[in-house]
């Protein structure tokens, strides 16, 4: 009876593992499109930042 069992364990396990791998892969590539969307939101902030100061230095001249 022992036998049975053990093989479906076995699966079980293997099928916990892919499981994980899949989970932890989804949450890096997550991770990675949160943080492009952030660097490209910064980068056009410091461009709006920069434009407006250009603005701001030729008004004084």
């Amino acid at each position: 009876m022992g036998r049975i069992q053990e093989p479906m364990h076995d699966r079980r396990i293997r099928l916990r593992g892919r499981i994980e791998q899949i989970f932890i892969a989804a949450l890096i590539v997550g991770f990675a499109l949160t943080l492009e969307f952030a660097l490209n939101e910064l980068d056009a902030a410091v461009k709006d930042a920069c434009s407006s100061l250009a603005t701001i230095a030729t008004i004084g001249n």
